[in-house]
């Protein structure tokens, strides 16, 4: 599992080549994920300046309606330091045609966020002295349009437990008749994570709790719960739900906490 709680493109300039002034780059800076970027044409690089050497070993990108993304880390003198080539990110599997047979306009509605906010992803590499992050977004829609982007150094936490909770917490608004009609508002209901990390040493257990103590219940986190299986879960922006348990069930520690999906 890896976590980045200090989200530094607030430290970058932010600029692109074919920005729509309805949608400008500074949405990226907010923590509403909906708040979009979003470009005049289908392709467009988002590039973020440092103006200086700065340690980074992650970028995250969520709420996007791009099919590939490409990412260059530069050095001085632009040398590159990291490059990932085209890599495809939108998901349009089989969900898309499940919805077709079903034939509810609304579940339409919602496939249609849900591509657009599980359409994100996470790039790992080793710890570099960035002085820009240069991101290619390509979609087969008009315009591209991007969420949210998260950069700088991930915490690496040992794999969970297998047996974890997902759960959600519905927010959908609704009014019920005496005769049993319900009038809904939807929305779509947030996903809630809670985890288990066990056999942590005291000064992993220690060290995990300064991070916590530093970063406190609602702070704003992304995550990779499940690192190199994004198949199972993509990578998630979203808020430390609860506070950190911590047990000591022998000579060793386990920790205990949950997140809670944000957009």
């Amino acid at each position: 599992m890896r976590i980045l709680f200090d989200n530094i493109l607030r430290d970058g300039a932010l600029s692109c080549v074919n920005e729509d002034p309805n949608y400008p780059l500074e949405n990226l800076l907010s923590p509403i994920l909906k708040k979009r970027w979003q470009s005049t044409v289908a392709s467009d690089v988002i590039t973020i300046d440092f103006g200086g050497p700065v340690p980074i070993n992650s970028l995250f990108l969520g709420w996007t309606n791009a099919d590939t993304v490409g990412i260059d880390v530069l050095g001085a003198a632009d040398v590159i330091l990291y490059s990932v080539g085209r890599t495809v990110v939108r998901l349009t599997e089989a969900l898309d045609e499940r919805i077709t047979e079903a034939g509810d306009t609304r579940l339409v509605v919602g496939a249609y966020y849900d591509v657009q906010y599980n359409n994100g992803e996470s790039f790992f590499f080793t710890e570099v002295q960035a002085y820009k992050v240069q991101i290619q977004l390509d979609t087969t829609d008009l315009a591209v349009f991007l969420g949210g982007i998260g950069v700088g150094m991930t915490e690496t936490l040992p794999d969970p437990l297998d047996t974890w909770v997902e759960r959600f917490q519905d927010n959908s608004a609704i009014s019920e008749g005496q005769h049993g009609q319900v009038l809904q508002s939807y929305i779509r209901p947030l996903a809630q994570y809670a985890f288990e990390h066990r056999n942590l040493t005291y000064v992993q257990k220690n060290y995990w709790k300064d991070l916590y103590l530093n970063a406190g219940r609602g702070k704003n986190v992304w995550c990779d719960f499940f690192e190199g299986n994004h198949d199972y879960m993509k990578p998630v922006f979203c808020t430390i739900l609860n506070a950190l348990e911590i047990q000591k069930p022998h000579r060793i520690f386990s920790l205990k906490w949950a997140f809670r999906e944000a957009r």
